[in-house]
């Protein structure tokens, strides 16, 4: 065992797709748990997905959104509609540490892989759900993804400008970013409790709830105040200046967020004292805010005649956050700092290539995790996990692979 990888010898059964739960057992991945995905030629998935590799015509291991969420794991194809696939999945479950799924609810009790009947085969079992509104309450039938959480939950509310319809994020915010963190640290917090007892637990993990929690600002506006907060744009109540402004170039901007009277000072003096800068007006938040349209005028054109780089250097350099609204191209091949770190990884995937990954997050001192292997090729690992994990005879094996059950 690699004591490098601090949940080298967990073992994840992972039925996730999408985004929010394969996003979680990444995670669990780069720092060394093994990871085998249920999958099956029976349902597309998340393989399709764009943007495609160039690569042999319809093959299912091409995806770029697949492959980035699902680096370091291994695959397995099992049609579920069949009781054999369904008792190979129990005997996985049976040998793992975490059983993980964001189905709808009620698909794995169907199955008959609900929590009551794997403890009955795995007593000690963590089994978690993704459902997204959760099993129980006025919506718990509810269906969705993450732009459909991000509209539930108040984002797309917030999202936008005040005189157009409400947007989203485009990249599905909560499938990324709360939804999956607020499993991994439920998943790891089981792990602990297990250790120290001996005993499994079911996980809940409602992705409508994962994504209302980064609303508490609104959520303490409405409750205490009586205010139902919208769109504000690039705004905010609480800072001004606050926008992205226009710089020297074709599409280059910078965006800059003055949020205390110390930073209004050294952003004042960044811009070189100009005159209209010691307006009464400007000299506190709320004349500032009062003003904003104005302000982000001449703001502008002091931006737009530099460069996106240099308005954040001067900016950075006098303690004001700014920075370059960067494309992929920007953050990739201009900036050098992300490579520097060396955020992205590119691993040599069997049919896509050599592929750039991005990295690891999270950098620990005594275990870092570490991005081993590309994503695998749909049931690259059915040898492994049905002949050496499981055992299963030969003739079974051949068997099911004539009946279609390995498919």
């Amino acid at each position: 065992m690699d004591s490098r990888f601090p949940l080298q010898g967990v073992r994840v059964a992972d039925f996730t797709w999408i985004g929010a739960g394969p996003t979680c057992t990444r995670f669990m991945a780069f720092f060394g748990a093994e990871v085998i995905i249920v999958e099956s030629n029976t349902r597309g998935g998340i393989r399709m997905g764009q943007p495609q590799a160039n690569g042999p015509a319809g093959s299912p291991n091409l995806s770029g959104f697949f492959n980035n969420l699902n680096s370091c794991k291994k695959s397995i194809t099992l049609n579920m509609r069949t009781p054999q696939g369904i008792d190979v999945a129990r005997k996985l479950i049976s040998i793992s540490d975490i059983v993980v799924n964001n189905f709808a609810p009620g698909v794995m009790d169907r199955w008959g892989l609900g929590y009551e009947e794997l403890v009955q085969v795995n007593p000690a079992i963590i089994m978690a759900e993704m459902p997204v509104a959760g099993r129980w309450g006025p919506h718990k039938g509810m269906i969705g993804y993450g732009a459909t959480n991000e509209a539930f939950a108040g984002i797309n509310e917030m999202t936008g400008y005040p005189d157009r319809p409400p947007t989203g994020t485009e990249i599905n915010y909560p499938d990324y970013a709360s939804n999956p963190y607020h499993l991994a640290t439920a998943l790891l917090s089981a792990l602990h409790y297990r250790m120290r007892t001996g005993r499994g637990q079911y996980i809940e993990v409602a992705q409508w709830e994962a994504t209302a929690s980064v609303m508490e600002t609104y959520v303490l506006d409405y409750t205490v105040n009586g205010r139902n907060q919208t769109r504000t744009g690039n705004h905010t109540s609480y800072a001004c200046p606050h926008s992205v402004y226009r710089c020297q170039g074709e599409n280059r901007w910078v965006a800059v967020a003055v949020t205390t009277e110390e930073g209004w000072e050294a952003c004042k003096a960044a811009l070189g004292r100009p005159a209209w800068a010691e307006d009464p007006r400007y000299c506190t938040l709320e004349g500032r805010k009062a003003n904003e349209e104005e302000l982000d005028r001449l703001v502008e054109a002091w931006t737009a005649e530099r460069t996106p780089e240099d308005v954040m250097r001067r900016l950075q350099g006098a303690g004001v956050p700014a920075g370059v609204v960067q494309n992929m191209e920007d953050a990739m091949k201009r900036d050098p700092h992300l490579a520097a770190r060396g955020f992205y990884v590119q691993l040599k995937h069997p049919e896509a290539g050599l592929t750039t990954y991005d990295g690891l997050v999270a950098k620990l001192s005594a275990t870092p995790g570490r991005l081993r292997a590309p994503a695998p090729c749909l049931g690259e690992h059915n040898d492994y996990v049905f002949r050496e994990l499981l055992g299963l005879p030969e003739e079974t094996v051949n068997q099911y692979l004539m009946e279609e059950v390995f498919h």
